[in-house]
């Protein structure tokens, strides 16, 4: 469904499996989990709607990079079915990505403890310079059997951040589930904000439904995403030049806009 930007599609997504999530359904507390280092909004967007939130380990300080050890050992303690925030791609605000053979390892840590995967994809382009190549976690857990939402803005990756574009789509076992879910969202939808905003979408579908347009996008987004690997770079070396104390590989190691 179409949505407020990534925000929208959270909290939609969030109202959605407050009212419907049959595994919380019979829970005296039911609590989402979100890494402890996340985007500020995101515990306030699922404690709006009753939702209880409690953090995992994330970021590694010493290291200034994500600890996969640490947040697995983590991910297994909870209550299985548990419903799971992650960001994937450009995390906000360390900048520490899972490598693709750590998604596989936690997709399959997520399967075998039943558990919901609530993705937020901000910044898809960001990392990579390439959207497919950016939502390759996605995939990963789709492929493995993990059920799963995902929380997806248009605004940063086609500078239409004030338009707010979003879309929330959820993977379901099957076709009448997949119905009975659309009528549910768009009686959310309708009671939320009656329509969604229809010029930003428009050019969205616009760019992505023209081969010369949509080529010329993914230009535009390879070149952004050079452009804030060359700057951590040029900050990494003017650090080191200067003989700033410490070790700034973390630097050119993270990715993305936040670091």
């Amino acid at each position: 469904m179409q949505a407020l930007g990534a925000s929208g599609a959270l909290h939609m997504g969030a109202k959605f499996l407050r009212a419907h999530y049959e595994p919380y359904l019979s829970r005296a507390e039911s609590k989402v989990y979100i890494p402890l280092e996340t985007w500020t909004n995101h515990p306030n967007v699922f404690q709006s709607v009753g939702f209880t939130t409690a953090s995992l380990p994330w970021y590694n300080e010493e290291r200034r990079a994500f600890d996969l050890t640490l947040f697995q050992s983590e991910i297994v303690k909870i209550p299985s079915q548990s419903i799971v925030v992650l960001q994937i791609s450009a995390n906000n605000p360390t900048g520490c990505d899972p490598s693709v053979d750590e998604w596989r390892q936690i997709a399959l840590t997520f399967k075998s403890c039943g558990h919901f995967a609530f993705l937020d994809l901000a910044y898809p382009g960001f990392v990579s310079g390439c959207f497919v190549t950016d939502a390759l976690p996605l995939r990963i857990f789709v492929d493995t059997g993990v059920p799963l939402a995902t929380a997806t803005t248009y605004g940063k990756a086609f500078g239409l951040y004030g338009e707010r574009v979003g879309h929330l789509c959820f993977t379901l076992p099957d076709a009448h589930t997949a119905q009975r879910a659309e009528q549910q969202m768009k009686l959310l939808a309708r009671a939320e904000t009656g329509a969604q905003p229809r010029f930003g979408a428009a050019l969205v579908a616009l760019i992505l439904g023209n081969k010369e347009l949509k080529a010329c996008w993914e230009k535009d987004i390879r070149r952004l995403a050079q452009d804030l690997d060359s700057r951590r770079k040029n900050l990494k070396e003017s650090l080191v030049r200067a003989g700033a104390p410490g070790n700034w590989d973390f630097i050119t190691n993270q990715r993305g806009m936040f670091t």
